[in-house]
């Protein structure tokens, strides 16, 4: 029995620190809100005047002098209060709005000139490329079948060792196998790098080729290609054996 109630004691105790400690806590918050706004009382007491209090202390002190100079007062303290409340919708009604304006207009008129004569510039440059290529492929004459001395059919016939390639390992990035290409295609730089030249059209019965132009193999088709644009220009499928 004696041992039970010696258990309940500090229970009790334990709720009442608990209640004493809660009422300090709020007692020091209290204290702590009392004290801010103590503190920022004084502080604001403490302050400098404003332009407005000093107008003020300078009206009260004129008034008794001269009637004049404090209605003068008056008025400055009032502009001053209107300089101080005018909001920003009020200063861009002025004749800076005006002059903000007229200069976005300025800016926005030479982007939209340049921008005219940057595209002017691109498609006089890009109608010009388009004519040089036109006139390069213009250039390669497609009848040259029928000179005898690029008959390579016949010339393969009793050189068939010449047209049996090696092995044709396609260029890494290409995952499509053969495809049939005709004139007209443009093709992925890949497929006519350098080491797919045909260096020596002769050696094949080829005909000549000329500025960017070169002879390629692909598999077993010879592809004329200009390497610039990777445009096809002749095709000779199963060229090789």
């Amino acid at each position: 029995m004696q041992r039970q109630e010696q258990q309940r004691i500090p229970v009790a105790n334990r709720q009442q620190v608990r209640e004493e400690r809660r009422d300090d806590r709020q007692n020091w918050r209290v204290e702590k809100r009392e004290n801010r706004r103590e503190w920022r009382d004084e502080r604001r007491e403490d302050r400098k005047p404003n332009r407005i209090d000093r107008l003020e202390e300078y009206r009260a002190k004129m008034q008794g002098d001269n009637g004049r100079t404090a209605r003068a007062a008056d008025s400055r303290v009032d502009r001053s209060a209107k300089d101080r409340d005018r909001d920003s919708s009020t200063r861009w009604k002025s004749g800076d709005n005006k002059r903000w304006k007229d200069s976005d207009r300025r800016y926005d008129r030479d982007r939209r000139d340049d921008r005219k004569w940057r595209d002017r510039d691109h498609a006089r440059d890009r109608d010009a490329w388009r004519d040089k290529r036109h006139r390069d492929y213009a250039r390669w004459n497609h009848d040259w079948r029928r000179d005898k001395r690029y008959d390579w059919k016949r010339y393969r016939n009793s050189h068939r060792h010449v047209y049996r390639a090696p092995r044709y390992y396609v260029p890494y990035g290409w995952d499509y196998g053969y495809r049939r290409f005709s004139i007209g295609i443009t093709l992925w730089s890949g497929l006519y790098g350098s080491r797919y030249w045909i260096n020596d059209p002769w050696y094949y019965r080829l005909p000549p080729v000329h500025g960017p132009l070169r002879w390629v193999r692909y598999y077993d088709d010879a592809l004329l290609v200009d390497t610039r644009t990777g445009y096809v220009v002749d095709v000779i499928h199963d060229f090789f054996w």
